[in-house]
């Protein structure tokens, strides 16, 4: 199973006669339409397949992949054959989808195909001029309009030079009181602001005095030699046992006071 159709729409079948190098002088039946696919890497194909009328071309549509780069959404494309055909060999062209008819369109010379186009151009204009009113009912009415337009644009075109006539007065006007005007007074002109006194320069600060040179201290006295030791103490001995003596006959000589009796004076007479 093939799957459910495909969408397929504006299918047309031409007889056209047309000069190819391989192929020149020869009438070829063109069939196109277009076709829903599912991604642009597929493509519709027509095969011409065996059965129908004889009067009618059938056509077989399958899908197909492609080199197209896909887009991950259903697009639509086109689908043609081309073969040749003698002059109204076939009055028809169907097409089918997995042995099913899904279209059928009639085949058409290159003339009655320009006569076609021709009556839709003439339609479509039929349409649009009921939409636009440019009909043949309508045109008194638009020639109306037409008038009543020219005879506005008149009115304005004089209201128009009216004002111009306005503004050339008002143009005028000051030129005029310009004349009368006295001339105005030229301002005296400025006085120039005096130089700006330069600043005096600075004074440079005096060199700093050089701090004295720290005092040495003195040298330490060296230590005298141990033999001169030894003398001094000697020498120190004796002296300190003469003091000693001198202080307990002083004490000897208090206690023996204190404690003999005192005499008492007698005169002698």
């Amino acid at each position: 199973m093939a799957g459910p159709a495909p969408k397929t729409e504006k299918w047309t079948a031409r007889e056209n006669l047309h000069d190819y190098k391989e192929k020149a002088d020869h009438l070829h039946l063109l069939v196109g339409g277009t076709v829903e696919v599912s991604d642009a890497d597929k493509q519709p194909v027509l095969k011409q397949a065996s059965g129908g009328g004889p009067k009618a071309l059938t056509l077989d549509l399958s899908i197909e992949p492609c080199s197209d780069p896909a887009v991950s959404c259903a697009v639509w494309k086109a689908a043609n054959f081309d073969t040749i055909v003698e002059a109204d060999q076939y009055d028809s062209v169907d097409v089918r989808w997995d042995g099913k008819v899904i279209a059928s369109t009639p085949v058409i010379n290159d003339i009655e195909h320009g006569e076609l186009l021709d009556k839709q151009s003439e339609a479509q204009d039929e349409v649009a001029a009921k939409e636009t009113g440019t009909g043949e009912a309508s045109v008194k009415e638009t020639v109306k309009r037409v008038a009543e337009a020219i005879e506005d644009i008149a009115e304005g075109v004089k209201a128009i030079g009216d004002i111009a006539e306005g503004i050339k007065k008002l143009k005028k006007a000051p030129k005029e009181v310009a004349k009368k005007a006295p001339p105005k007074k030229e301002a005296p002109p400025k006085k120039k602001a005096p130089p700006k006194k330069e600043a005096p320069p600075k004074k440079k600060a005096p060199p700093k005095k050089e701090a004295p040179p720290k005092k040495k201290a003195p040298p330490k006295k060296e230590a005298p030699p141990k033999k001169t030791v030894k003398k001094s103490a000697k020498t120190a001995k004796p002296a300190a046992k003469k003091t000693a003596k001198k202080t307990t006959k002083k004490t000897t000589k208090k206690v023996v006071k204190k404690a003999m009796p005192k005499q008492k004076n007698t005169k002698r007479r």
